[in-house]
């Protein structure tokens, strides 16, 4: 296990329950352990790759805590509906270059470029993660060919792209060519999302209500095994439980909480979760 503190376990129920135990999920954990090989072994490049909401941003953001724990340069930029020249002004913040107000895309390109030259000649390992590469706007997809070129080069640059994407012919292709390791997370399956269920949502310290093995089914049959999604049905599910009193959640209860959350048996990527104080989005 590459990490004790690693795994997927925080509920957003927040009402003065103690936060649940941490989810230790063998595949999460594989998956991290192929991403950490990527950096360790100093390689060019690694896609992260799968369905929304399977877990690529908590993964990638655990990744980068323990990477910053090993002393080496990181920085981490969220690609999403960003310009080119918003990712470039980020990656200079981010490696502590400090951005000036007017800045080209060229004068940026050129600092980050000179900044992985000084850290190639001190030997010093630096690790770009950029999360949801592949939803900026359209020129970021350039830019991101670049920076896979530039890793490319020897440089003493990894660099660790998440994109959407439920099978390897979802990836761009420019993208998948070009990097050494693709490291796929899917949905749980139901064993998985009754382990899920059970660790995060059972532990007796916290007094919570306990999932009955009908509700968990359905709890699967409504999430299709999406960690985002479950996590919010299960956080609803909770709520209506102390609410009524009960010490067991029920498949009712499980339906009640879908029907709040306007989700079905359907595709929970198209479901519509409306948020509030007491049940937050889940950061995957």
């Amino acid at each position: 296990m590459p990490d004790q503190g690693w795994s997927l376990r925080e509920s957003q129920i927040d009402v003065g329950i103690p936060k649940t135990p941490i989810f230790e999920s063998p595949a999460y954990e594989e998956a991290l352990s192929r991403l950490l090989y990527i950096i360790e072994q100093q390689r060019h490049c690694g896609i992260l790759f799968g369905p929304v909401g399977a877990g690529k941003s908590l993964l990638l953001e655990q990744l980068g805590r323990i990477v910053r724990r090993a002393s080496r340069e990181i920085a981490f930029v969220d690609v999403h509906l960003r310009s080119g020249t918003e990712i470039l002004w980020e990656l200079c913040g981010e490696l502590g270059l400090s951005p000036r107000f007017g800045d080209s895309s060229v004068i940026l390109w050129r600092r980050i470029l000179d900044h992985f030259l000084a850290n190639r000649g001190v030997a010093l390992p630096s690790v770009v993660i950029l999360d949801h590469a592949d939803q900026g706007a359209e020129e970021s997809v350039f830019l991101v060919s670049r920076l896979i070129h530039l890793a490319s080069q020897g440089r003493g640059l990894s660099l660790i792209l998440a994109i959407r994407g439920s099978h390897l012919g979802d990836l761009p292709e420019d993208f998948r060519d070009a990097t050494d390791l693709r490291v796929e997370l899917t949905w749980f399956d139901r064993e998985q999302t009754a382990n899920f269920v059970r660790a995060v949502f059972h532990s007796p310290a916290d007094e919570l209500p306990v999932f009955e093995d009908r509700a968990i089914d359905r709890l699967f049959t409504i999430s299709q095994g999406a960690p985002r999604t479950l996590t919010h049905l299960c956080d609803l599910s909770l709520l209506a439980a102390l609410a009524a009193g009960v010490d067991t959640v029920t498949e009712r209860i499980v339906l009640s909480a879908a029907t709040d959350l306007q989700i079905s048996g359907g595709n929970p990527q198209r479901s519509s979760v409306p948020m509030s104080s007491s049940h937050a989005p889940y950061e995957y």
